[in-house]
């Protein structure tokens, strides 16, 4: 509305999303990529919602932006550093253990309730191509949007979880935090840098540090157990990272960094 002098989405044309996209010349590739796929979810959002044609085009998918740097994903810590992180005792350790985990957001934390994390029925199963692998325990997790999931709880989480839930109600929040998203990004960055501190390990607040040792751990474990794995990088992004299957560049970013 402001750049193109458009009332009504309809008016929105491949054209514009070109020019947009040529305007972030000089950002990573990354993050062009980041604004690519926004740009698609909200073309196929306006043409769900508004029965227009959807502006998001092959020729949109296929124009180059060349970034003129990339960002670097590799992973921070170690499966030891990490570890070690984990299991030292500090105040919040409980929230970076079930970061680890299951692989969630810092700011998902936040909502996870008692009778969120369902230890008594085996509600999702894994049933690739290659066989049925296992059932699982889940945890009701609130994602970006509101967007609500169930992560699998992989078995050697079991016990953490059982002892997350002593004394407590059903209602009851299991993290006492800010109802404010920023603010838990904030308290958890600063914990785990003062916790890398004090191991004299490398110094970040990343907290996707913790998703990405998730999603390796979990790949191995599904692999260990029979699943080919493809399927079980394609099972793990979708079911304990909750985003598309066949989304690469997160493969590349949780998986292979």
């Amino acid at each position: 509305k402001e750049n193109y002098n458009v009332k009504m989405v309809r008016q929105i044309t491949p054209q514009m999303c070109i020019a947009f996209l040529d305007t972030k010349q000089g950002c990573s590739k990354k993050t062009i990529y980041a604004y690519k796929n926004m740009l698609n979810k909200i073309s196929i959002a306006c043409s769900n919602k508004f029965h227009c044609n959807e502006f998001y085009t092959e020729e949109v998918r296929k124009h180059k932006v060349e970034g003129t740097y990339t960002t670097n994903s590799k992973r921070v810590y170690t499966n030891e550093q990490i570890e070690q992180i984990c299991n030292f005792k500090s105040d919040r350790q409980n929230e970076i253990k079930t970061m680890a985990y299951i692989g969630c957001r810092v700011f998902e934390l936040m909502n996870i309730k008692c009778e969120d994390i369902n230890l008594t029925e085996h509600i999702y199963a894994t049933t690739p191509k290659d066989g049925k692998i296992d059932t699982f325990n889940t945890i009701k997790i609130i994602g970006k949007g509101g967007k609500v999931s169930y992560r699998p709880i992989l078995p050697q989480y079991i016990t953490f979880f059982e002892e997350l839930k002593q004394g407590k109600e059903p209602t009851d929040k299991i993290f006492d935090f800010p109802n404010n998203s920023k603010q838990v990004r904030q308290i958890m960055g600063n914990e785990i840098r003062r916790l890398t501190k004090k191991l004299d390990i490398s110094q970040t607040g990343k907290n996707h540090e913790f998703r990405k040792y998730h999603c390796q751990l979990a790949v191995e474990y599904y692999v260990s157990h029979g699943m080919k794995r493809e399927n079980a990088e394609k099972f793990v992004i979708q079911r304990h990272l909750s985003h598309s299957g066949e989304r690469t560049d997160l493969k590349k970013i949780y998986l292979y960094s």
